[in-house]
């Protein structure tokens, strides 16, 4: 049942009490019905009772125009209670709805903010990677470019020091006897042998091959030895001079001297050699 229903139950049954009441007032029981009796001759009591009945009358009607008042006044109350009850129930729904919606927008813009935030924060750790990452290649990059340089400088320094102690060494071997050694009876450039070491012996300009311990080894073209300069004369080895060291001295009257050097074979092994240098 509704509230409403309720309520007019109630003014219904507060009329049938009031009612009930104005009926005993009057001489009569609720639910008893009193049989007419005719008596000819009408007694004070009676004429009293028809003397009462219009007052009675009156203030059944005034009972009843205070009970619709009362009612009236009951039901403003109800109305205005029930419209007071219905603006609290609608005031309470639309609080609680404002509630909702303001507590889902706050939620959204917390989660915009955390979003945002989370983001700001990934971007940071992306770019922070990335940026140690970039730094990491171009360290690597630099120290690769400096061990290059280094290593390319490093190696033409040693060359340059090989290359200049392979000079000096080769002038140095290369010098001739200062007491000018023996003259060599014979022209090394011409055909024929020369005299040297109190035997002839014949120079070899193509290819030659020695005894070199215990196995045959052959020795690299006389043109691929390196040629050297003494003073002003450049001089380019000529011939393999098949004698020993000590006999590997001396000059000839063409300006060619013989010098006892290390000379590579194909292999790359060195094996001692005597070598005749021309002027070129």
């Amino acid at each position: 049942m509704s509230q409403r229903t309720i309520h007019i139950s109630q003014r219904m049954i507060r009329i049938a009490m009031a009612t009930a009441a104005v009926i005993g007032i009057g001489g009569l029981s609720p639910g008893v019905v009193t049989p007419a009796v005719a008596d000819p001759v009408a007694s004070p009591v009676t004429d009293l009772s028809a003397q009462q009945q219009p007052e009675r009358k009156g203030e059944r009607k005034e009972q009843r125009r205070e009970e619709r008042k009362g009612e009236q006044r009951e039901q403003r109350r109800e109305g205005a209670q029930e419209r007071k009850q219905e603006q609290r129930r609608e005031g309470a729904q639309e609080r609680k709805q404002e509630q909702r919606r303001e507590g889902a927008q706050e939620r959204r813009q917390e989660q915009r903010r955390e979003g945002a935030q989370e983001r700001r924060q990934e971007q940071r750790r992306e770019g922070a990677q990335e940026r140690r990452q970039e730094q990491r290649r171009e360290g690597a990059q630099e120290r690769k470019q400096e061990q290059r340089r280094e290593g390319a400088q490093e190696r033409r320094q040693e060359q340059r020091r090989e290359g200049a102690q392979e000079r000096r060494e080769d002038r140095r071997e290369a010098r001739p006897d200062p007491r000018g050694g023996p003259r060599i009876v014979g022209r090394i450039r011409g055909q024929g042998p020369i005299r040297l070491g109190g035997r002839d012996v014949i120079v070899i300009r193509g290819p030659h091959a020695v005894e070199w311990r215990g196995r045959r080894r052959n020795v690299v073209p006389i043109a691929a030895l390196a040629a050297f300069t003494l003073g002003t004369v450049a001089y380019a080895a000529h011939a393999y001079v098949p004698v020993a060291e000590p006999v590997c001295t001396g000059h000839t009257e063409g300006g060619c001297f013989f010098r006892w050097a290390e000379v590579p074979t194909p292999e790359g092994d060195l094996i001692p050699q005597c070598v005749a240098y021309c002027p070129r």
